[in-house]
């Protein structure tokens, strides 16, 4: 029986244990934190879209856009739905978009946990991996093993501190001791550097650059992204519909539209999050970044312009934070005036002429249509969902074998594969790991 080890214990690695474990080999998935699937819960919000019925290659980045396609045909959206049917999930579509019917990302996680248990995966905690080697009849890895057996345990430890009188804490830690495994086949699932807290610390981009793999450059995405400025915490808690345009060194890269959140940092919401991937590569370039609000989005430049005009000249909406009172967010009005150079509370507009109102009017539609404001960075891994970059996917076959080293392969966030909000990760995800863990099985 073919031995295959996983380490990571997230999406992808559980995904590849369990599509290894279905062709019949023994899976072993070494984990470095104290459980297996913790990332899983925090997704969607604890509801897990896992994947989506739109699934097209335009969805997803990377350098490699080929590679992107050719997986796409290898596992569809109708194979992930199989895939989790088979474990006893059942899914509910809502607009394309497919969660567990519970609502709860807990489901997810626990039939994948219940799957590794009825094929018979081991699961190795507090496991480090810090060494890769190839041999003529296997793989050798090596690293630390974190055992907590060997810990007296906290009774016994309460017990010899009422005997000394004294109030030490029990270790919450174990021992390291030297860690050693060989296997026929090796998965790399080790995640990004994305939410740490949840065991995902980049730990695979080393064991990836020791077997000779190139790394592309790795920055957050999905990502919240902050600016400067005074105005920040005027507006700070502001939700309003708009649409983002991101501006590189004055050039639009990218356009996205859907419900906007201003923090007291910057922006967030996910039309933010579906053009970070973007700021965050040019910023690592040293490229300006720009962000620009549209606050009427739904509206042409003349619709807007003649709400504008109705607007201010209905009963008592004589000055500029009145003729907004009625469309914008009280918290967002201040800002833009702010902006147009336009106070809060003008003077009576009865002497003014139609010209110097279409004037006024004019300043504000630029504002409403097209604020500005520069991007200065993104908030960090802690706070990201996924990366950009990775392992070059070119380095890899359609079976996410490594074209370096035979019989050992990479997937999910490791790879330089990050798609958009949606639930597109989470599928490439389960892809990647299961086809893998599939080939890995074969592979003689």
């Amino acid at each position: 029986m073919k031995h295959v080890t996983v380490i990571g214990g997230g999406a992808s690695g559980l995904a590849a244990a369990i599509g290894a474990a279905k062709e019949g080999a023994a899976v072993t998935i070494l984990e470095h934190t104290t459980t297996i699937g913790k990332k899983l819960l925090a997704t969607g919000n604890g509801r897990c879209n896992f994947t989506n019925t739109m699934m097209t290659a335009d969805c997803y980045f990377g350098e490699n856009p080929p590679f992107l396609a050719e997986y796409l045909t290898r596992f569809s959206t109708q194979d992930c739905l199989d895939f989790f049917a088979g474990l006893g999930l059942y899914a509910e579509d809502k607009n394309g978009y497919v969660y567990p019917y519970s609502n709860q990302a807990a489901s997810v996680a626990e039939v994948l946990r219940m799957a590794v248990q009825a094929y018979g995966i081991q699961v190795r905690y507090r496991v480090e991996v810090t060494e890769i080697l190839c041999r003529k009849n296997g793989l050798v890895l090596k690293g630390t093993e974190e055992v907590m057996e060997d810990l007296p345990k906290p009774e016994q430890k309460k017990s010899e501190q009422k005997k000394k009188g004294k109030a030490k804490q029990v270790p919450e830690t174990g021992i390291q001791k030297p860690f050693s495994m060989k296997c026929d086949a090796l998965i790399l699932a080790c995640g990004s550097k994305a939410a740490p807290k949840t065991g995902s610390d980049g730990s695979g981009y080393a064991l990836a650059k020791q077997l000779g793999h190139r790394i592309v450059p790795v920055h957050p995405a999905l990502v919240q992204l902050r600016s400067q400025g005074a105005f920040l915490k005027q507006w700070a808690g502001v939700r309003c519909m708009g649409t983002v345009s991101l501006q590189i060194d004055g050039q639009e890269q990218a356009r996205e539209h859907g419900e906007l959140q201003l923090t007291e940092y910057g922006v967030s919401g996910i039309p933010v999050f579906q053009v970070s991937r973007i700021a965050t590569k040019a910023l690592a370039e040293g490229k300006q970044v720009r962000a620009r609000l549209n606050f009427l989005p739904e509206l042409l430049e003349e619709q807007a312009r003649t709400l504008l005009l109705s607007v201010s000249g209905s009963p008592g909406h004589d000055t500029p934070y009145q003729w907004l009172a009625g469309l914008l967010p009280a918290k967002l009005i201040p800002v833009l005036l702010q902006a147009a150079g336009l106070p809060e509370k003008a003077h009576d507009k009865k002497g003014q002429t139609g010209v110097q109102k279409e004037a006024l009017l004019g300043k504000l539609y630029q504002q409403l249509s097209a604020f500005e404001i520069e991007i200065t960075g993104s908030n960090g891994y802690e706070q990201a969902q996924v990366c950009a970059g990775g392992v070059d996917t070119r380095e890899l076959t359609a079976d996410f074998q490594s074209r370096l080293v035979p019989n050992v392969y990479l997937v999910g966030e490791l790879l330089d594969v990050d798609g958009i909000c949606g639930g597109y990760n989470l599928h490439f995800a389960w892809g990647s790991g299961i086809l893998a863990g599939r080939a890995a099985a074969k592979q003689d």
